[in-house]
Formats: structure tokens, sequence, C-alpha cells
């Protein structure tokens, strides 16, 4: 009996040392972390479909609407909450006997033993993005169809929005180029005044 109450407490130990291995680092110079919202859309009738976000911290239920935007917020997402699987499983695959409880659900969904659950998306809630492109980046948007049956998600945009990125860099470069002038002109001052004196 102390044996197993031994091995259990090295498992949960050795879980959360995993668990912090996942937290958050800071990116390199150059480089800011943002936070990446997951935004799906779809046109499809999902309806014979429940859809599930798996991460090592939690599996949630994502209600997906056809014809109406779905926004899943980054926030509360640090650690290891920030990595997620989106897994569509058919409606028919999930009779059993008894009550399908929120924590026997995550059971299954966890030791996929849905037959036909099929997981359609990665996603990450922070990713690392240079400075330069930070104000004119926007999060992944995934469309959701279907296809033989299943649900299959395809990215439709992603990273920086080009068009503002063209006006983005010359005034990071005017405001540099200006920094500079200040500079310059800040030092020229500094000397002529020690001159006088």
């Amino acid at each position: 009996m102390r044996s197993l109450i031994r091995v259990r407490s090295i498992l949960i130990a050795l879980l959360i040392l995993s668990m912090s291995a996942l937290a958050d680092v800071p990116p390199d110079a150059g480089f800011t972390n943002v936070s990446a919202d997951l935004r799906i859309e779809t046109g499809a009738d999902l309806s014979d479909f429940r859809f599930f976000l798996e991460s090592p911290m939690r599996v949630e239920e994502i209600k997906i609407s056809s014809g109406s935007p779905t926004r899943i917020d980054a926030a509360g997402r640090a650690g290891a909450a920030k990595f997620a699987k989106l897994i569509a499983v058919p409606i028919s695959d999930m009779t059993i006997s008894g009550e399908l409880t929120p924590s026997l659900l995550e059971d299954l969904i966890r030791r996929k033993s849905f037959a036909n659950a099929r997981e359609i998306l990665s996603h990450n809630f922070q990713t690392t993005v240079s400075v330069i492109e930070k104000p004119v980046w926007k999060p992944p948007v995934y469309r959701l169809s279907l296809e033989n049956g299943g649900v299959i998600a395809t990215k439709v945009s992603e990273g920086p929005d080009r068009s503002l990125l063209f006006y983005a860099v010359p005034v990071v470069f005017v405001g540099v180029l200006i920094a500079i002038g200040i500079a310059i002109i800040g030092l020229w001052l500094f000397r002529r005044s020690r001159k006088k004196v």
C-alpha cells in the first residue's frame, strides 16, 4: 500500500514538473509574444458534431454555429493551457450506457474512445512575432467544412496584414531616423554649450 502511494506521489510530481516545462519563455531580442485568439468560421451544417478543445490542462466543449464566426479568447490560457487541439466528435458516437458526465466525457476524449472522433486542428494561443509585425499581426482564421462525412479545417488567413505592413515598415524606419536625428542634435547642442563655458 505504501509503495502504491509513493508511486502516485512520484507521478504527480513528474506531472507538475512537466507542466512547468511548458511555461511561458521570453522571446529573443527583436521579437515579442502576442496572444492569438482561435477564430473559426463555417457555412456548413455541423449539427451532427460536438466540438471539444483539448489542452494538457483541460477539455472544454466549444459551440460552433454555422454562418456566424466563433472566437475563442486567448486570455487565461498560459503555460500548458496555451497548446490546444480542436476535436470533432460525431453525436452518433456519443451513445453510452449511463450518464455522460463532464468528467467521464473528458476521460473518453483523452483516451480517444470515440471511434470517429477527429482532431481537426492544433492551435497555440500565444505566438512569437517580430516587433515590426506586431502592430499589424492578426490571429489565424480557420474555415470548417464537411468532407467525406467528417469535418476538416482549412487555414484561410494568418500573420501580418501585408497591406498594413507596407505602411508600418516605412513609419518605423522614419521613426528610427528621427530618433537618431534628435540624438545628433542633442549631442551637438551639448558640445556647443560646453565650448561656451
